[in-house]
């Protein structure tokens, strides 16, 4: 299920990364990293328990990597999930307990009453919402891992119906994780991956029997548990100016001037999920895949956006610009308004349920014209789509959501 604006103007070709091919040079084998404890999400509805179970099988017990699964269960009923899973894994499986410390190579399954959460590398629960509320139980976990974990959360998406875990896992690829997604021809339903794949977030999309290995390289990669800021030291200049060169040959913009510590950070991101030590191999993938030039420019410009992000900035700009716009303007009199940056279009749509918002509470009919513009294409697809994943619902006044947007037209 899938929500669209009603009334506002403003198909997805997301280009996403499959397992990096096994002749890569210089990629990580099994070295001993110490890292950070990294914790892979698991969210599956309809038809994940087989896919879970999959998962579980080709993932060695070693790996260092916690692993929280996810579903949607009916809450008058008791949890079997930890019972089930601990037939497919010799680590130690269980159901998730309230402030309990996540550890390594340990399987946490989600209560069928409760919500669960991470924070600073405990479990969190809570009473799940009333049946009449939206109940997103993946968006609201994958959310807080990407908050709590930066670059140590993954986040996987199986089998399932809807849009649920899509919000979530645009968090963690804010966050500078990783994100995987079942392949929708091998997902009993495809409902779920496929609506993570259309955000074009996905940095993998592939078989559950292939995750495994991907995860065991990302993890031992010194991206994962480095410090904030990346040290320029690791990528040589001249190599940098060739990596800048092909980004603009390709997509026509220059990223020399750029933040520096962002820059490198990204970069080694990208080095992260390839599995990549060396910045040298780095520039050979990016001179033979055009692909990888495309998804360097994605993160590059970090366009992870979400309808009324930083609510106070919102309330600022309603009440010190849009309200006295509004209050000056003649009844017929346009009102233009330009959003640079408009990523996938959330801010956009905002903007305009803001102003049609105080235009109707005055009684005016002044004509709205937003302009919407952004240097990543992809990003403006999805925005002139105006599809976007239910769970936005938990983040827009039930009464706006109601006058603004309609459920799968």
């Amino acid at each position: 299920m899938a929500l669209h604006p009603r009334r506002f103007c403003l198909s997805v070709k997301p280009a996403v990364r499959r397992r990096p091919k096994a002749d890569v040079p210089q990629t990580i084998a099994a070295a001993d990293m110490p890292v950070g404890l990294c914790i892979a999400g698991i969210g599956a509805s309809a038809g994940g328990y087989d896919a879970i179970r999959k998962f579980f099988r080709a993932m060695p017990e070693d790996s260092g990597v916690a692993f929280v699964v996810v579903q949607h269960l009916d809450p008058t009923h008791t949890s079997l999930a930890a019972e089930l899973f601990a037939k497919c894994t010799s680590m130690p499986v269980s159901e998730a307990r309230e402030g309990e410390r996540i550890e390594a190579n340990h399987v946490y399954t989600s209560p069928s009453d409760k919500e669960v959460a991470v924070k600073n590398g405990c479990l969190r629960l809570t009473p799940r919402p009333p049946v009449k509320q939206l109940h997103l139980p993946i968006d609201h976990f994958f959310s807080s891992l990407g908050l709590d974990c930066g670059a140590r959360a993954i986040g996987i998406v199986l089998s399932g119906t809807g849009t649920d875990g899509t919000l979530g896992l645009k968090e963690i690829a804010a966050q500078g994780g990783i994100v995987l997604v079942q392949e929708p021809v091998s997902a009993q339903f495809d409902g779920m991956p496929n609506s993570a794949i259309a955000a074009a977030i996905a940095n993998y999309v592939l078989p559950v029997e292939e995750m495994p290995a991907v995860i065991a390289g990302y993890v031992r990669h010194p991206y994962v548990g480095g410090p904030d800021e990346a040290d320029p030291g690791l990528i040589d200049p001249k190599t940098l100016q060739s990596l800048f060169s092909i980004v603009q040959a390709r997509r026509g913009h220059d990223f020399s001037g750029y933040k520096p510590g962002t820059m490198f950070r990204r970069i080694q991101r990208r080095m992260g999920l390839h599995n990549l030590l060396k910045s040298k191999d780095y520039l050979a993938l990016l001179q033979t895949d055009p692909n990888e030039v495309d998804a360097l420019f994605r993160d590059l410009l970090i366009g992870v956006t979400e309808f009324f992000r930083d609510p106070l900035a919102w309330d600022t700009l309603d009440a010190d610009v849009i309200i006295p716009l509004v209050g000056e303007k003649e009844r017929d009199e346009p009102i233009r308004i330009w959003i640079p940056g408009c990523s996938t279009g959330e801010e956009a749509y905002t903007m305009a349920m803001v102003v049609l918002e105080r235009l109707r509470r005055v009684r005016k009919h002044c004509p709205v014209q937003i302009f919407a513009t952004d240097t990543n294409n992809d990003a403006l697809e999805v925005g002139r789509l105006g599809r976007y994943p239910v769970g936005i619902a938990a983040r827009i006044p039930a009464s706006w959501l109601g006058r603004n947007f309609c459920r799968g037209c």
